[in-house]
This record gives C-alpha cells, structure tokens and sequence, in this order.
C-alpha cells in the first residue's frame, strides 16, 4: 500500500475516524510520510513476561481504533489491541500491577473513550500507572489520564486535549483538472454528502461538523476530569486549551503527579528490576521491526493474504 498524494492518505484517515484526538503538527507529519510511502517509526508493544509481575501495556505511536494492514505498515497501534492486552494483565494472577507506557501523538477519536472507561474500571482492579516516556498528546494523554498515577521524563511534553476534524476542498484543483464531480443521492437523506471534499463546506455542514468535535471534547475533558480528580472547568483552564505543556508546568498544572524515570513510575527499588523492563520494551521493538520488514517484502497479493490469516487468527483465539 503506497499511497501516491495527499487526497489518498486523507481519504483513509477520515475513513478510519471523523473526528481526531492527536497533535495537530504530528498529523499533518504523520500524513506527509504516508503520502510519500515512508514508514513510522516502530512503537514499542507491551510485552508479556515483565519483571516482578509487572504488565507493561504499551500505548504508542499514532493510535488507530482497530488494527489492519494500515496499522501494520505503518507502524501505528490500536485500541483492540492495546485493551486485549489489559485484558490479559488483569486474567493473569501472576501480574500484581499494570504499567501503561506511554509515547503518543494520540489518534483517532472513536473508541478512545471506550478504552478509557476500560483502563479507569482497570484501575480498581488492580494496582497502576503510568510512565510518560516522550509524549502523550490528545487521545494518548487520555488514556494515560486514567491511570491513578503519572509519571513523565523531564523533557517530556502531555496534553493537546481538545479533537478536531478536517475538510478538504479539492473543487478548484478539479476545476482546473476539467473534472465536475456530481452526486446522485436520495431525496430521503439530504446531508448524506454534506462536507464531500468536492466541494466548498456550507456553513450548515461546518456548523454540524463543529458540534460534533465540540460533543466530542466534552466527553474527552470530562475522562480527564475524573482521571485526575479535578473539575472539568479546572481541565478546561489549567490543562493547555490544546496545548501540550513541558514537565514542570505539567506537574504544577496537576496533569501529572511527578517527573521521573521508569524506575520511579515502576515504584521498584534498584535498577535490575528496571533494566529488564527496558529491555522487554527494546526487544518489542525489534520485533516490531522485524515484522514491518517482512510485510515490506511482500507483494500486495501476499500482504493482503497475511492481513486476512491474521483476523482469521484472531477470530478463532476469540
């Protein structure tokens, strides 16, 4: 899959979710390299088998609601996967605590405040937290917001909580291209095409799109809300208003509750206990990378046949 221009990429992102929780400048990134066929780097996954009964449930990279060829080839995570995991940490009687390691832009809107409700009713199951290591933007800041604690590295950035949705006019450049695009549709559903790229945006459309985002925030600033166990006017005031803030002003605005490193988020003493955590997550990285460079080998036919023995895979563990 190699997409050849922007309106491809835009395409399967709104495809994928109307509505996004993510970084604004890392989506637009994150589409530029899509467009030229280049890949994201690899997100560390969580792993099974961490020290001291310890589950490590990684929350990386751009975050998609399920997986998929475009989540495999491009690097990015996903909502089921990352729940089936917490799944498993709180079946596992030898797990004592569930760490969620953190390093995300954010992703799509949709299913993110399902996995929320997930981890937040997790919690009090057992013992967690979470451990920041870089970024958590948007729908990752979410998600970690519902862990009881936070840690965060000291050059590390939280927040961009807010959800936005694009519209893109293509009318002009079809116009030029002598291409006049015209929908047929039933009489019985006026808005079925409102906000098509093929044309201007009408303040109609735009007035609904807006109310959907807003509806969206809403909930998003109401998860972080009980998260952190403020008000949601504190969210609204103190958390950024969009933007991601930088550690010291992250742990004085309350978003987080210390900066640290992933000893301290892991709450062990010494560092061999720490070490081999690192090392879980280094060697789900080169796994993951192994993975990606296997799919790059594949032709279409064969990538295409791989995605489908996967889902069959899953089915039938279901």
């Amino acid at each position: 899959m190699s997409p050849r221009d922007h309106g491809d990429v835009w395409a399967m992102l709104r495809a994928e979710s109307q509505a996004w929780a993510i970084e604004p400048t890392r989506l637009s990134g994150m589409v530029a390299l899509m467009a030229r066929g280049e890949r994201m780097a690899a997100p560390a996954h969580n792993s099974n088998g961490a020290p001291a009964g310890i589950a490590v449930v990684g929350i990386t990279g751009p975050l998609m609601r399920n997986g998929g060829m475009m989540s495999d080839y491009f690097g990015f995570s996903n909502y089921a996967a990352i729940r089936g995991k917490l799944y498993e940490a709180l079946s596992d009687r030898s797990v004592s605590k569930i760490l969620l390691y953190v390093d995300s832009p954010g992703g799509a809107a949709t299913g993110c405040d399902e996995l929320g409700a997930d981890i937040a009713a997790a919690a009090k199951v057992k013992p967690m937290a979470a451990f920041v290591d870089g970024l958590a933007a948007s729908a990752g800041y979410w998600l970690a917001s519902q862990a009881p604690q936070i840690t965060m590295t000291t050059s590390g950035e939280v927040g961009s909580i807010g959800v936005l949705c694009l519209h893109t006019d293509v009318s002009r450049a079809l116009g030029v291209a002598g291409i006049q695009p015209t929908f047929i549709v039933s009489r019985a559903s006026p808005f079925k095409v409102e906000a098509n790229s093929f044309e201007p945006l009408s303040a109609v459309a735009r007035a609904h799109m807006q109310d959907g985002v807003d509806k969206v925030a809403d909930r998003f600033i109401s998860a972080v809300a009980s998260g952190r166990r403020v008000s949601a006017a504190t969210v609204r005031s103190n958390f950024g208003k969009g933007r991601t803030l930088r550690a010291d002003a992250a742990r004085a605005a309350g978003m987080v509750d210390r900066i640290g490193t992933l000893r301290d988020a892991v709450g062990l003493s010494g560092s061999s206990s720490t070490s081999a955590t690192a090392q879980i997550i280094d060697a789900d990285r080169i796994a993951f990378r192994r993975r990606r460079l296997e799919l790059e080998a594949m032709t279409p036919q064969e990538r295409e046949s791989a995605d489908r023995l996967r889902r069959l895979k899953i089915l039938e563990q279901s």
